[in-house]
């Protein structure tokens, strides 16, 4: 594991909405990250369908988005006799 820790410690991270990304090996050896293959890939689609994947992006966002709204409400649900009494 020493090992594995070392490589990922060699590498310049990026984050993309709270994910960190890892170059990646493209193209025989070409190292690229994650966001900088999505761009290429992304700059190389019609008009139409970089559409589609704008509106998927908003569609996993608001996905998480109403996740954590239901997460939150759960723990405030789960907790609400402490946290009144908290707010006394």
């Amino acid at each position: 594991m020493q090992n594995l820790n070392q490589y990922k410690l060699r590498y310049n991270t990026y984050s993309i909405c709270g994910i960190i990304l890892l170059p990646i090996s493209v193209n025989g050896g070409i190292n690229m990250t994650l966001a900088e293959k999505l761009i290429k890939e992304f700059e190389q689609l019609t008009e139409e369908k970089k559409k589609e994947v704008i509106d998927f992006v908003e569609f996993i966002k608001a996905k998480e988005q109403k996740e954590l709204e239901s997460l939150m409400n759960s723990v405030i649900n789960d907790n609400r006799e402490a946290l009144e009494e908290l707010a006394k």
